[in-house]
């Protein structure tokens, strides 16, 4: 849109080596690299930009991630070779650190390192307006890259991410989209846009990557009448919540080319929903489910184990109310407190949490916190036990190998 040249190095999804990236960048001959991180894998994104100086030491590196904010530790005293982290948005900083010759110090939004100081500008205001961003350049990722691409739920290749709205309509007391909000929506024209060049690049499926893309269901409802009538040859996928899937919006979906409907049970027990502040019932997800079923759409519904209150009793009633209802993909995470969260500052409170590494905070692994009455190892031995139960039945085993496309 501001006509800045740039290029985007998937680097991860081609298998570089730290070497072959160096020598990328030494090719290039960059004034910035900007890379996404998260907050836990942070200390192995950010030898990216150990990369970028090693290329050439006056390249401004610059690690981005809607919720930097959470990490509580101080990254740039930490890492020499980082120069800039973005601690929220990143569209807005980013152009202005380009407009403004690459010098941080009057840039909102963000903190640097200068001399031997870490730098905190004031924050950025939040865009209101996401169409103002323009539309993200999918035409700068080369072709054969959008064929590496994998997601267990999608039918066709090429295939990319795309996302038509930013923040969520709740928010659960574990949850990092405090990062995110407010919910914000782009107008239907931009995101057809999209849409319309991935289908001119060949792409054919799209994996829709909203927190939950039915949040205001006129709005959505009118984005898949669209593209009904524009006749997209994309198939696809997508997050939402179990109630925001009313019927015709459901029938609308199928219509548009969606095949998969992604949604958070996270626990079977009523409990447990109201204390993660879920707002939604058992019989709400029961029902989102089974219409979703009805209408020949495949499910992913999402699990998460350790909140407060959680049991040993209440992880076994999610593990068999998830095998009872037999979606073709579950997940059984767990859950990490992320700093600023209602759930991190109850663990923070009640001196439950045993570690502060932010490598640590993994969803796949022994979770940092213990209760009295529920160890850590406890928990992840029940997110493991989940799996096992679930994937390791051979009706399922059987069927998925009929249903797989890859």
């Amino acid at each position: 849109k501001h006509g800045i040249d740039c290029e985007i190095i998937d680097a991860l999804t081609l298998g570089y080596t730290y070497e072959q990236l160096v020598k990328e960048i030494s090719k290039r001959q960059p004034k910035m690299v900007v890379f996404t991180t998260t907050v836990p894998s942070f200390s192995k994104d950010v030898l990216t930009a150990k990369a970028a100086k090693q290329a050439d030491d006056r390249i401004l590196t610059v690690a981005i991630n809607l919720a930097m904010e959470s990490a509580r530790e101080n990254l740039l005293a930490r890492f020499p070779y980082l120069d800039v982290i973005v601690r929220h948005e990143a569209e807005i900083p980013v152009l202005n650190l380009i407009h403004k010759n690459f010098n941080p110090e009057d840039v909102l939004g963000i903190s640097y390192r200068k001399d031997d100081k870490i730098v905190e500008n004031p924050p950025q205001p939040i865009c209101k307006k996401l169409d103002d961003f323009g539309i993200p350049a999918q035409h700068k990722i080369p072709q054969d890259v959008f064929k590496l691409y994998k997601d267990p739920m999608s039918k066709r290749k090429p295939v990319t991410l795309v996302v038509a709205t930013r923040g969520c309509m709740n928010q659960c007391h574990h949850c990092l989209t405090r990062y995110l909000n407010p919910l914000r929506l782009r107008s239907i024209e931009n995101v057809m846009e999209e849409l319309k060049l991935c289908q001119k690049l060949g792409i054919k499926e799209v994996k829709f990557l909203d927190c939950t893309l039915t949040s205001v269901i006129p709005w959505a409802n009118q984005l898949f009448q669209s593209m009904i009538d524009e006749n997209l040859d994309i198939t696809w996928s997508c997050n939402t919540r179990a109630d925001r899937l009313p019927p015709e919006t459901i029938r609308l979906m199928k219509r548009a080319g969606c095949h998969t409907v992604c949604f958070g049970a996270d626990s079977a027990n009523q409990n447990m929903l109201d204390n993660i502040g879920k707002n939604l019932t058992v019989e709400q997800i029961e029902t989102a489910f089974k219409n979703l079923k009805k209408a020949g759409m495949r499910t992913m519904m999402y699990s998460t184990f350790g909140h407060k209150g959680e049991t040993m009793e209440t992880m076994r009633e999610t593990i068999d109310f998830l095998k009872r209802l037999n979606p073709d993909i579950v997940s059984f995470g767990i859950v990490v407190p992320v700093y600023g969260t209602k759930f991190y500052e109850y663990l923070e409170n009640h001196g439950y949490i045993n570690a502060v590494d932010i490598s640590e905070y993994n969803p796949s692994s022994p979770p940092v916190y213990s209760y009295p009455h529920l160890s850590s190892e406890e928990i992840y031995e029940m997110s493991r036990k989940g799996y096992m139960e679930f994937y390791l039945r051979p009706r399922y085993i059987i069927k998925r190998l009929f249903t797989t496309p890859n």
